[in-house]
């Protein structure tokens, strides 16, 4: 790099006549000193020194005036910028809506693989410059030449601006902005639209040209989605099925959403839906019963949505694969069997146990320690083993009730058999009140040591009075603070009394799920310091852990008459906390034997894994699992398990034939466990559920507003020419402000000053001048 010395001055003084000025009244005055005047010092020397002090005055004088040079290269070139191709692989790009070059109908995926994306046009771009092609949907990816050449569009979901964003900041093209081209039918089940997405676009310096593929035109149809607010009722119990209808190019119209049970048709309703708009939801009660030699019965329900009127005015060609949903309910009509177990009794202890006494679908036993050897038990059922809490007594309980003193129970290590019920056994635990173990006892501490595997928190040793209790975000949206119908639980728990007391929380674990909490009254919560845990929730392998962790919950059923009108709090938070606990884990009460699907709605394709799960049944037992397809063809699954010991079998099951699929497990080698006319099933719904068939038109005017915003360009489908213009002429110099470099900002500048300086001090100071 050359360097032109050019007639620039830029003086560290406001000009350069008054440095000349000064300098010109320095070298006057040195001069006088210098020569005039007779001394003992030799004329010699003074006018050595003399000259020094001149060569340093002149240096700084220089200095001061600010001489410069400039780079002769004022202009800074920049290298050609790379090229993203951002692929769109989400589920509506298989829409077959564009003209192929024969003339045939092709898919929006088909289309772009013969334009954009063929060999021939990708090594074109990559001659131009660096290239990446990156694929999103519900994520974000970069594709290979390879990939492309297998993949099908199936994406659930388009997160359309996202991808761009991220494509815009990649590092990886350094500081000039990449050139982006968007190949998609514009949709986005995120956002929509996003003009604060664009802005940043805009702000980043990024480009983006698009390609828009697909038909505006919207073939008429409906799509519905629904579901039940509980998917496990007892006998006796009823539940509601929501339905949500979206209709599409169907103007204004009527619409009837019935709903089957197994064929038959229980209920219909009628609504009016709208173009672009959203039809009010729809909503039926049932009561299904267990019926059958089963214990647990299964029942399928349909949510079917049709255009009401005449043939003659109905759309030409309404597509109805999306407009039917199946729900599935499970009904058991055992009673749940819960073992309340306390070694200190007290006043929670006496209402829980009154609470679950008088529900009827709860069969209670449970153990009262009053201390030495007395021992009060009460029996549900007259077989109960309450003398020996075994493993295999235990497993035949769907909860299991702690209060205080539990060593007395299950001391030291025997407190192992409590984790190997939840853990292994798929059981559901409550801590009713706090701490089950007295860790001031030995027996105590060892058993705590051992039980802290399945603890959702961790436990101090000060206690806390006064406490006040706050919903937190989770509860408000747990089915066990549900009391909308008392009134909002917010405000109920603010009302309802305070706790007494509780052990201070040191610690909440990772997997628990806080629903509670609580903080000394008069003080309010805040992200910083939100309150102890006081009613926790969490999951713990197989099964589930509940603990209420402070003390006074009991004065909910004790209220003063202005509160009587909230009486049934009680009640109705531990009826639910106890069925949502025997509910909720893999086994329905009384059975020890079930099956899961860990989905119950897929699309074509996917895979479901179906899970038979045995609690302390005989090492010899092998189910057999079978599938029966809507085609009426039955598939045998080969299952696995980890090794001899491992109570769970494992396969995996998958169709593209849509519709519902049936899954069934028998034992024929023991009988005893599942009855041979009465297996277990489970039922799986294969159906495109996903929000991209809800209306899968294009919409090129989003792509639109995005290039226009960012100086970028609508490109055709097949039109990588314009693109290859637009990156040449884009590949251009940006001019460099010059930045002029002061000469004397180097060191032998510098030291010429310093080093005449010091020579004349040096002069003066031999001669008897200083």
């Amino acid at each position: 790099m050359g360097f032109e010395v050019v007639e620039l001055y830029r003086p560290v003084l406001p000009a350069v006549w008054l440095v000349l000025l000064l300098a010109a009244a320095v070298v006057g005055a040195v001069w006088m000193e210098g020569l005039g005047g007779e001394g003992a010092v030799g004329r010699k020397r003074r006018v050595g020194v003399l000259g020094l002090r001149l060569v340093a005055i002149a240096g700084l004088g220089w200095v001061l005036s600010g001489p410069s040079v400039m780079d002769e290269t004022a202009v800074e070139r920049v290298g050609e910028r790379g090229v993203t191709l951002l692929v769109d692989t989400s589920a509506s790009m298989a829409e077959q809506d564009v003209t192929g070059r024969g003339g045939e109908a092709v898919s929006r995926w088909r289309a772009l693989r013969a334009g954009w994306l063929s060999d021939e046009s990708l090594a074109r771009l990559r001659e131009a410059g660096a290239l990446r092609v990156v694929g999103f949907d519900e994520r974000v990816r970069t594709l290979g030449t390879g990939t492309l050449d297998e993949l099908e569009p199936d994406g659930r979901e388009t997160r359309l601006f996202t991808a761009v964003e991220e494509a815009a900041a990649d590092p990886a093209w350094g500081e000039a902005p990449p050139v982006l081209v968007v190949l998609s039918d514009g949709h986005d089940t995120q956002r929509g639209r996003d003009p604060a997405a664009v802005d940043r676009l805009v702000a980043q310096g990024a480009t983006v040209h698009v390609a828009p593929v697909g038909s505006t035109d919207v073939s008429p149809g409906l799509a519905v989605q629904a579901w039940a607010d509980a998917d496990v009722l007892f006998e006796g119990q009823t539940t509601t099925v929501h339905a949500q209808v979206w209709p599409r190019g169907l103007g204004d119209r009527e619409v009837a959403v019935t709903l089957h049970h197994e064929g038959e048709v229980v209920d219909q309703r009628r609504v009016a839906v709208r173009e672009g708009a959203v039809a009010e939801p729809v909503a039926f009660e049932i009561s299904p019963t267990a019926g059958g030699a089963s214990q647990v019965a299964l029942h399928g329900y349909e949510v079917r949505a049709e255009v009401v009127g005449d043939e003659a005015t109905l759309p030409n060609e309404v597509d109805d694969a999306a407009a039917q949903q199946f729900v599935f309910v499970q009904v058991s009509r055992e009673r749940m069997r819960v073992l309340l177990l306390e070694g200190e009794p007290y006043w929670e202890t006496r209402w829980l146990s009154r609470v679950l006494r008088d529900d009827g679908q709860v069969a209670l036993d449970a153990v009262y320690h009053l201390g030495s050897e007395r021992r009060i038990v009460q029996r549900a059922e007259e077989e109960a083993d309450l003398d020996r809490l075994g493993a295999e007594t235990l497993a035949s309980y769907d909860v299991i009730v702690l209060g205080k003193r539990a060593e007395r129970f299950f001391p030291g290590a025997a407190a192992q058999r409590l984790v190997d019920y939840v853990r292994e056994a798929g059981g559901a635990l409550v801590l009713a009140r706090g701490r089950p173990f007295d860790v001031t006892t030995e027996a105590g501490r060892e058993a705590m040591a051992v039980f802290d595997a399945i603890a959702p928190v961790t436990w101090g040793e000060q206690q806390v009075a006064g406490l006040a209790l706050q919903l937190t975000e989770e509860g408000a949206g747990s089915a066990l603070l549900g009391f909308d119908e008392l009134a909002d639980p917010e405000v109920l728990t603010t009302r309802l009394p305070g706790m007494l007391a509780a052990t201070r929380i040191e610690d909440e674990r990772a997997a628990s799920v806080v629903l509670l909490r609580q903080t000394a009254e008069g003080e309010a919560g805040n992200a910083a310091s939100p309150g102890m845990a006081a009613v926790v929730q969490a999951r713990a392998g197989r099964g589930r852990v509940m603990a209420v962790l402070t003390d006074g919950l009991w004065q909910w059923a004790l209220l003063p008459s202005a509160l009587r009108e909230h009486e049934t709090v009680y009640h109705l938070f531990w009826s639910r906390a106890v069925r949502w606990l025997a509910t909720g884990g893999e086994f329905l009460p009384g059975q020890d034997v079930s099956v899961t699907l860990d989905r119950l709605a897929v699309r074509p394709g996917e895979p479901v894994a179906v899970t038979v799960s045995t609690r302390y049944v005989s090492p010899d037992f092998t189910p057999r699992l079978r599938v029966t397809d809507p085609a009426g063809d039955t598939h045998t699954l080969t299952q696995q398990r980890d090794d001899a010991r491992d109570t769970r079998f494992r396969a995996t099951y998958r169709s593209e034939i849509a519709g519902v699929h049936r899954v069934e497990v028998d034992s024929p080698d023991s009988p005893n466990l599942i009855a041979p006319d009465a297996p277990l099933t489970a039922r799986l719904a294969v159906e495109d559920r996903s929000p991209e068939r809800l209306n899968p038109a294009a919409r090129p005017d989003v792509l639109t507003e995005m290039a226009e915003a960012t100086g970028g360009r609508r490109l055709a489908l097949d039109d990588v020419d314009a693109l290859l213009s637009d990156l040449q002429d884009r590949t251009l110099a940006r001019d460099v402000d010059p930045q002029p470099r002061y000469v004397f900002a180097r060191w032998p500048v510098l030291a010429l000053i310093v080093g005449c300086l010091t020579l004349a001090w040096w002069l003066r100071r031999r001669a008897g001048l200083v």
